[in-house]
């Protein structure tokens, strides 16, 4: 496979988050009922992306004891990052929800861009093309939800996070085509892991914040937002 292929697939998957950065930032403002249907939005996307871009390939890999292992490892990771979060800003709870959700879309870009690396490493030309496409078009609608979830630190350190979050996907994508052999092997673990720090995040901080504000909408936006990155994922698919 060609470098350059590779170098362009890193700056198309980048900029995907980029531009959903850019687009969400009239979303950062609001509030309300408004505000928990769009935060119960983004947990169906998530859990979306955790489930069908995360846990299922790592079982088709690996079996669901080390899967459940990674996820397990996920989860505690995110934990112990929430404790320490909250004793540095104990009194702003939004300011942690919005950390915890900034980690969580970093920590799942990591083996993401792996998993497009390693597809560029086999050679296998049209499963990259649907990895690279899927990823960047999923990274979009996360990246929107980035700058509600981090309104109390304002617009630019919010789209600063979104850029970090995206340059974090070129870094695996680069680690992932210059180690492919090992990278095969340690894929679906940190697959799992990357799916626990989701979850966590999910259960522990957005849907309780999304029930909160949302006043009986929580069911309906996360439903919104799963079957939203389902439908958009299979489209990808047949037109590829």
């Amino acid at each position: 496979m060609d470098l350059n292929a590779v170098l362009l697939a890193g700056v198309g998957i980048g900029a995907a988050t980029w531009i959903g950065s850019l687009l969400g930032c009239g979303l950062d403002r609001v509030e309300g009922r408004s505000y928990g249907l769009i935060t119960a939005a983004a947990a169906g996307i998530m859990l979306c992306a955790a489930v069908q871009g995360l846990v299922l390939p790592a079982l088709e890999e690996a079996a669901a004891l080390w899967v459940c292992a990674g996820i397990a490892a996920g989860a505690v990771l995110l934990y112990w990052m929430n404790g320490a979060v909250t004793k540095r800003i104990p009194s702003d709870p939004q300011r942690v929800h919005g950390l915890m959700f900034v980690f969580a879309i970093g920590i799942h870009h990591f083996p993401e861009g792996l998993a497009a690396g390693v597809s560029f490493g086999l050679g296998e030309s049209a499963d990259t093309a649907a990895v690279c496409i899927a990823i960047a078009l999923q990274n979009i609608p996360e990246a929107m939800m980035i700058m509600p979830a981090m309104a109390a630190f304002g617009r630019k350190k919010a789209a600063l996070a979104a850029m970090i979050s995206g340059a974090v996907e070129i870094a695996g994508l680069a680690a992932g085509y210059a180690a492919v052999l090992l990278t095969v092997r340690l894929l679906p673990i940190l697959l799992a892991m990357a799916a626990g720090a989701m979850l966590y995040v999910i259960f522990d901080n957005m849907l309780p914040d999304a029930y909160e504000n949302g006043r009986g909408r929580t069911a309906a936006g996360v439903l919104t937002g799963y079957c939203g990155l389902l439908l958009l994922t299979e489209l990808v698919e047949r037109m590829l």
